[in-house]
């Protein structure tokens, strides 16, 4: 800046001019800027009061991968998934999981060789039923003195009646060995004939439980006498009665309208038998 574009100094009582309050210009036709000054008192006297940053952190022990947030590092072929894709990729995810989680049970139960499924159950297989052997546990729980030698002669057979009544036993007792097939299209007198059956020799002795309903007797003892003198052939059904059942009386008078009488009670000798029943039953025998 040249002396002639410096502005006259201030004098006191002397008001400036207008060309000296004017902005000056420099040669180059911009307005010269004033210099400003960056410090002042008051930062001056403050800069005390601000706190010190703290001492940068040590850098950490291990590395960590971190994820960038631009799409720099993406596939030019890269695709968003949609909600759908989610799904489905969710879905065959917990299948090969699951898949997994079974191959890996059977690949330790064939490794340890633990017992598995059976290919076939045994309703389809080959169930053996001892028939000989139920029907002689019936006599046994019947008479105790059924092993007798004197018992020898004597041939029992299953009947069958678990499945004619629930919760019903019995069993066939025969006095000599007969033929024990039977034939169809003869009535059942002419089966026991031509068979070589004798009635006469053979009783069906069966248990009634103590849970058994009232309401089911009726029909169940039509269903036994049937099968008595149609099927197993005997000539008598001796019904094995529990001494402690309330209506006992009742029953016994039942069995003798029907043409049953008392057979054994108390423990007294079956002359049928000739052996003697357990003390707490009484034996109530209905010739067919």
């Amino acid at each position: 800046m040249t002396s002639a574009e410096m502005p006259a100094p201030q004098r006191p009582g002397r008001r400036l001019s207008v060309r000296e309050t004017a902005p000056q210009i420099a040669a180059s036709g911009i307005p010269a800027i004033p210099r400003m000054h960056t410090q002042n008192r008051f930062v001056a006297s403050h800069l005390h009061a601000l706190p010190l940053s703290p001492p940068p952190s040590p850098p950490p022990l291990l590395r960590t991968a971190t994820t960038p947030d631009d799409d720099s590092t993406l596939p030019k072929n890269f695709e968003a998934p949609s909600s759908e894709n989610c799904f489905t990729t969710s879905r065959r995810e917990r299948n090969s999981y699951a898949e997994s989680s079974v191959a890996g049970l059977l690949y330790h139960t064939a490794r340890f060789d633990l017992p598995g499924t059976p290919e076939m159950s045994p309703a389809n297989g080959d169930i053996h039923h001892h028939p000989l052997a139920t029907a002689e546990a019936f006599m046994r729980r019947i008479f105790p003195y059924w092993n007798e030698p004197n018992t020898r002669a004597l041939k029992v057979e299953d009947a069958g009646l678990e499945l004619l009544c629930p919760g019903w036993t019995g069993a066939v007792v025969q006095k000599h060995d007969t033929a024990t097939s039977i034939t169809t299209g003869l009535a059942p007198n002419e089966k026991a004939n031509e068979l070589g059956f004798e009635p006469d020799l053979r009783s069906l002795y069966v248990h009634m439980p103590q849970s058994c309903l009232r309401s089911h007797l009726r029909d169940y003892m039509l269903k036994i006498l049937d099968m008595a003198s149609d099927e197993v052939h005997v000539g008598r059904v001796v019904f094995c009665l529990e001494r402690s059942l309330p209506d006992l009386h009742s029953l016994v008078l039942g069995f003798c309208y029907v043409g049953g009488h008392v057979a054994s009670m108390a423990g007294q000798t079956d002359d049928w038998l000739a052996l003697q029943p357990l003390p707490s039953l009484m034996l109530v025998a209905v010739p067919l």
